[in-house]
């Protein structure tokens, strides 16, 4: 009998998320340990439970529940996350695919998808790296990688850089070629979409670290109180020496959390 997956699910249409659960009810690795409708008590459940996977719309609006998929991974790297979407929309499955969530399902996706959708991510696999083959994605990525690799030269050891292989991949995709007129076979493709799916991911996390961190150094480069009187000698000092270690710290801070790319 195969290990079974303990499930979360989380979406503001009640029925939904019935729907949902009655679909995985039948499957006998399949398991519902927990069901909710907002943010909040999403992400309790998940730190108190811990489940294999999460199933969840996480916000209406501009996916800004995306936060709560952030945190979960940040504490509990192991959970795995499934975003529905009212509609498919390429703009926000890129959203998704980058910040590194397993797979998302439409709210039109037939139940035996459903099923091979939440078997795969329940198990740690990332089903929606299939959107790399979509014509529109595979062009987000190219220019994505462009911006990546020409960003700042203490930013670009730790970008992975595509190898050429993955490149004539994502430009075959992006003409909307046939990819299989060169003879690939199926397993070699899906390797090269998860190795794109791995650096892209990787590369998103390490920029915004290194943007973050930068707005940090900006933001004590300006301090308000010494914005609105004479500044002496001692005064300049001290804030050169704070500027200083506080720069020191947060470099710091970015080479312990960034690995280089060939690491």
């Amino acid at each position: 009998m195969p290990e079974k997956i303990n499930i979360i699910i989380s979406d503001w249409q009640i029925l939904f998320r019935e729907g949902i659960h009655y679909t995985i009810s039948s499957e006998e690795d399949l398991v519902v340990i927990g069901e909710t409708l907002n943010e909040d008590e999403l992400l309790h459940m998940i730190m108190k439970q811990k489940p294999n996977l999460v199933i969840a719309n996480i916000g209406k609006e501009n996916f800004s529940g995306l936060e709560v998929f952030k945190q979960v991974k940040r504490e509990l790297p192991s959970v795995n996350f499934i975003i529905t979407l009212d509609i498919y929309d390429e703009k926000n499955v890129y959203t998704l695919l980058k910040n590194g969530v397993n797979a998302f399902i439409c709210k039109d996706n037939t139940p035996d998808e459903v099923i091979k959708v939440i078997r795969a991510a329940g198990n740690g696999l990332f089903p929606i790296a299939t959107v790399l083959l979509k014509p529109v994605i595979a062009e987000m990525v190219i220019h994505e990688f462009e911006k990546f690799l020409s960003v700042d030269l203490f930013l670009e050891k730790y970008m992975a850089p595509l190898n050429q292989t993955e490149v004539n991949l994502l430009k075959t995709v992006s003409r909307n070629e046939k990819l299989n007129d060169e003879g690939r076979p199926v397993i070699e493709i899906a390797q090269c979409l998860e190795s794109i799916r791995n650096k892209l991911v990787a590369n998103s996390h390490h920029y915004e670290i290194f943007f973050t961190a930068r707005s940090q150094i900006q933001a004590v480069s300006s301090p308000d109180d010494l914005s609105n009187r004479f500044v002496t000698i001692e005064d300049f000092n001290e804030f050169r020496i704070r500027i200083e270690n506080q720069i020191r710290q947060i470099q710091k801070t970015i080479e312990m959390t960034l690995k280089p790319a060939n690491q």
